[in-house]
């Protein structure tokens, strides 16, 4: 049979995957064959132990061309281990370059990913347009706030009497709070990543 998943070869949990270990265990294959070994696993040294138990205990080998590994060979495992180890590092420097990308780009005022939702973000371009149907909701919770003097927890109620959430749902006083406390309202983008926090000013238009 023919397996595939389109997902992260880190992750054991996936249908494709579940589905040809549970015809190795049915003694219904031979041998797996993949275009790379990567292809089948990028997994954590744990996962990749609990992997290759199955197959070695089902006398299952891994093809690949050129290739085949006998996992019951020391050698052949050997030489298997240090392929799975050098997939997860490929992964991790993909991912390096990735997020150094990711801040680049930020660094350039430029906005990626999910944004709030007073907001029209065209990924195609690049750009922002407010979103005239819930854009009110900004002014009307700093009115509230700033002259009216109310908590969070009343400003909830009030919206709740006017809308719902984007999500459909009921306000609540921590969702008042993060638009209170969110920066692109004033124009900031401001995206936190593992080693530093980059902002820039008069990126989003200002609400």
């Amino acid at each position: 049979d023919i397996f595939k998943d389109v997902d992260s070869g880190t992750k054991l949990q996936k249908d494709g995957l579940e589905a040809m270990l549970d015809f190795v265990e049915d003694g219904l294959i031979d041998v797996v064959l993949c275009i790379e070994q990567d292809r089948l696993s990028r997994l954590d040294t744990v996962k990749w132990e609990y992997l290759k138990d199955i197959l070695r205990e089902n006398y299952v080998k891994i093809a690949e061309p050129g290739c085949i590994t006998d996992l019951s060979n020391e050698d052949d495992e050997f030489v298997s281990d240090i392929k799975n180890l050098m997939a997860q590092r490929s992964r991790r420097d993909l991912l390096r370059k990735m997020m150094r990308g990711k801040r680049q780009y930020t660094r350039e005022g430029n906005v990626w990913g999910r944004q709030p939702e007073e907001y029209i973000y065209f990924p195609e371009t690049g750009s922002l347009e407010i979103n005239e149907e819930r854009s009110w909701i900004i002014p009307f919770i700093d009115e509230l706030y700033l002259e009216f003097k109310y908590g969070t927890t009343r400003i909830a109620k009030e919206l709740n009497k006017r809308c719902k959430t984007a999500d459909g749902k009921m306000w609540t006083n921590q969702q008042v709070l993060l638009k209170l406390r969110r920066k692109a309202y004033h124009g900031v983008l401001e995206k936190k990543f593992k080693t530093e926090t980059i902002t820039e000013p008069d990126v989003y238009p200002k609400l």
